[in-house]
């Protein structure tokens, strides 16, 4: 087993879902432990077969001491930034080195993995390799170069990737939302500590405060008004709003309601002498907030940011991505928004990433649309 190191916080990356159980850790660099990897991988077919196929490029390729000790999973826990930790399935790993296989033909592609000495870029840099990958296996690619240099208004920069293609060159830029995805946590855990304080004095034992927040902006006074509110007219079918946030007052133990783009749901359930179920219902009170406006926020941001990389005088595209396919549905119709834009007729293709796949949003009139997929 592995432990967090007090002040550090640890997200996990990009499972198969192709895991076993090792009983204790192991170095890659001792032959035992491997033999002992080997046999234990045998369990899983599928995996047994990646670390029979890919297991010596892996060794090859991540030098680094923390890439070589595996935890139950297996998992490999690296650095990923100031007092960060990322975990990754040995599964996903030994996947993306598949993928790199493939593209090591491509002039730069020897570059990707260099990346991954800088800890903040692991994740940006798989993705880049997955979303490559995806191009080079489609029917209409010619070749890939990887950080081509180019002119951007009097400055060099350097996108991810040249795609080229049977129907144009296309400059990709590949971004991900993990970035806005902290930030938003970091938001939201000020926001439900605010909200618990308030709450504090205000525990009814047949009435579940149900709350709900549209836009986070000024969502702690919003917050503050509607206890107060509640405060006068405490009983369950009451509905208060106050700026993006509303409450409604709900007897205790009925259904919690949820909604589609939801982003986060917090229930906080009271403990006291008897047996309490670990349910939402039985919760003092909920806190939903809506994540419609914020992945369009984000998606905006990225694609905006990706176009700062971009050629102005040639044709680019942007890989964004997102960590739910839900993510990816909010997200589109603000892409799709700004595609309609004449200032965005150099960036006509975009691509949403999510788990369950991708979906791509392209400008009318210009070749780069469906026949990329082929």
């Amino acid at each position: 087993m592995w432990t967090i190191p007090p002040g550090y916080g640890c997200y996990v990356e990009s499972f198969l879902g192709r895991g076993i159980a090792l009983g204790r850790i192991i170095s890659l660099d001792d032959d035992s432990d491997v033999r002992y990897l080997r046999n234990t991988a045998s369990a899983v077919p599928e995996l047994a077969e990646a670390v029979d196929a890919h297991f010596d490029d892996y060794l090859r390729l991540f030098r680094e001491p923390s890439w070589r000790v595996l935890y139950d999973g297996p998992l490999v826990v690296v650095p990923a930034g100031p007092k960060r930790l990322a975990a990754y399935e040995l599964a996903y790993l030994l996947h993306i080195v598949n993928l790199y296989k493939a593209l090591s033909r491509w002039e730069g592609a020897t570059g990707l993995f260099q990346q991954l000495q800088n800890p903040t870029q692991i994740g940006a840099t798989f993705f880049e390799i997955e979303t490559a990958a995806w191009c080079a296996d489609r029917a209409v690619t010619r070749a890939l170069q990887f950080s081509p240099a180019i002119d951007h208004g009097g400055r060099v920069t350097r996108p991810d990737y040249l795609w080229k293609t049977a129907l144009g060159d296309l400059y990709c830029e590949c971004k991900r939302a993990s970035e806005y995805d902290d930030r938003f946590t970091r938001r939201a855990g000020r926001i439900e500590a605010f909200l618990n304080d308030e709450l504090r004095p205000l525990v009814l034992p047949d009435v579940r405060f149900d709350f709900f927040i549209e836009r986070t902006s000024g969502a702690e006074q919003s917050l503050r008004n509607l206890v107060e509110m509640a405060k006068a007219r405490p009983l369950s079918g009451q509905r208060f709003v106050d700026g993006n946030v509303t409450l409604a007052l709900v007897a205790r133990g009925s259904p919690v309601p949820t909604t589609e783009a939801s982003i986060l749901r917090r229930s906080v359930i009271p403990i006291g002498t008897s047996l309490t179920a670990a349910s939402s219902r039985g919760a003092t009170h909920t806190l939903e907030v809506a994540g419609t406006s914020y992945w369009q926020s984000v998606a905006a941001r990225l694609v905006r940011d990706a176009r700062t990389q971009l050629p102005k005088t040639a044709t680019g595209a942007v890989m964004i991505g997102l960590s739910t396919e839900r993510a990816a549905k909010c997200a589109k119709e603000k892409v799709e928004e700004l595609m309609g834009q004449p200032a965005y007729a150099n960036t006509p293709w975009v691509a949403l990433w999510a788990q369950g796949g991708m979906s791509a949003v392209w400008r009318n009139d210009q070749p780069f649309d469906a026949r990329l997929h082929a």
